[in-house]
């Protein structure tokens, strides 16, 4: 069996402060196969001049205006061409240089799952644990940035991200992604660190209602489950405190 290859793509506008440790993060990874796609929304701040930079490391380069994120997500889908998919967008970026190298090797004593997920750090240092994959009704059990996807189940099911969605895109493309494999590998690694600064962070009531929408798509809920599941998060976000028992029911 050849040696896993990961396409890792970072989207990318206007991240002039950001966009290098990114890269770094990307670039360093030791002892793995990388095949690296860069999209950029035509960025005029100084981002391509820094992408630039390292283009000897870069597989792929697009910089071009587009409609959105998951539009730029979707041209970095098209674009692959290894064994698994890792979006490790600007602004965020991986945990430690080894974290592809150990994923690598658990993928393969474990027959290459259809699916991959870890942890992740905020940027403040604390780590977020994963939830069971089972808990996928509730919302997303990781951060997107600590998944991985197979091309290959991808591209058989012909899979890619709604553009119709703002915000929990993401989320639908992982339900999908989960309805064609059985075969999940979950691991402790911590995987990224994520910058909370996202729209899903900072907008989780258009997020919670688009959430809602991909679990009727995709699950296929009725109105009376989504609406209990609903009120179940409110609830959660309520509670929202580490130290609160309740709340560490309802969240893991």
């Amino acid at each position: 069996m050849k040696r896993c290859c990961f396409s890792v793509v970072t989207i990318v506008f206007n991240g002039v402060s950001e966009i290098e440790a990114t890269i770094k993060s990307v670039i360093e990874q030791e002892n793995v196969s990388i095949q690296y796609v860069i999209i950029d929304g035509n960025s005029t701040d100084g981002t391509q001049e820094i992408v630039r930079k390292y283009a000897d490391r870069i597989d792929v380069f697009v910089s071009e205006p587009d409609s959105g994120i998951y539009n730029a997500m979707n041209k970095g889908l098209a674009l692959c061409n290894g064994d698994y998919v890792c979006f490790m967008n600007c602004g965020d970026r991986f945990d430690s240089m080894c974290v592809l190298s150990s994923i690598s090797k658990q993928i393969e004593s474990c027959g290459r799952p259809g699916f991959v997920y870890g942890t992740y750090r905020e940027k403040n240092g604390k780590v977020i644990p994963n939830r069971n994959v089972s808990a996928k009704w509730y919302g997303m059990f990781a951060s997107h940035q600590s998944m991985f996807y197979s091309l290959s189940v991808i591209k058989r099911n012909h899979i890619k991200y709604d553009e119709s969605y703002r915000i929990a895109a993401d989320y639908k493309f992982t339900l999908e992604v989960l309805a064609h494999t059985r075969d999940i590998l979950r691991t402790k690694d911590c995987v990224a660190v994520f910058d909370t600064g996202g729209i899903s962070c900072t907008n989780p009531d258009a997020g919670l209602m688009e959430v809602e929408r991909a679990r009727r798509e995709v699950l296929h809920y009725g109105m009376f489950r989504s609406w209990v599941i609903r009120q179940l998060i409110l609830v959660a976000r309520f509670l929202k405190t580490e130290k609160n028992g309740i709340y560490k029911f309802l969240r893991y």
